[in-house]
């Protein structure tokens, strides 16, 4: 199937709709406390990690930066080169600072416990300062599931977000302690990492 019109024509074809109306946004500027805040990545769980390399990057173009296997599970990072001909090893030095990033990840050894694969795992955001933005969640009233630099709470969520049953916690554990984890207001998994 091929898309011929261009995201804005087909945002401005669906607001000429009788039921549809755009709006353009109108916030204020970014808070000087979230200046170089990057959306990272987004993960999905995945069945297959050959066929999802294959689908996002062969008919995607996205590239591999890394994979990582521990007993637990299996992340495969995939992301854009810029320019073109960047190599993988420069896309990993930079990968703090680079936006867009897909994370593929796969429980090893068995099916996930919880949820089906191909769910949405998490959003990633990289920040300068994890404890300040930390700071910040907690201010604005949100649900932390595991704090910066701790390990309470995060057998629940790796069961729960990345269908890595109990027994595997020990694996990813050092991997997530400097992580915070905060549900969205959607009850998305938020991941924040310093970079």
């Amino acid at each position: 199937m091929h898309f011929s019109l261009p995201v804005l024509s087909l945002l401005s074809a669906l607001a000429t709709t009788a039921t549809a109306q755009m709006v353009i946004g109108s916030d204020g500027p970014q808070p000087a406390a979230t200046y170089g805040h990057v959306f990272n990545h987004a993960a999905i769980r995945s069945a297959n990690l050959t066929a999802s390399k294959a689908f996002y990057g062969s008919v995607l173009g996205m590239r591999e930066l890394f994979t990582l296997t521990t007993s637990a599970v299996t992340v495969m990072q995939l992301g854009y080169p810029s320019p073109v001909d960047e190599t993988a090893q420069h896309m990993v030095q930079t990968q703090g600072s680079r936006a867009g990033k897909l994370e593929l990840l796969h429980v090893t050894g068995k099916a996930p416990e919880t949820g089906p694969v191909g769910r949405l795992s998490h959003l990633a955001w990289t920040v300068k300062d994890v404890q300040a933005t930390q700071e910040r969640m907690v201010m604005a009233g949100a649900k932390i599931l595991k704090k910066t630099g701790e390990d309470e709470g995060l057998a629940a969520v790796v069961k729960e977000y990345f269908g890595i049953p109990a027994g595997g916690v020990a694996a990813v554990t050092e991997f997530f302690r400097p992580v915070l984890f905060v549900r969205g207001p959607d009850g998305v998994l938020i991941e924040i990492i310093q970079y």
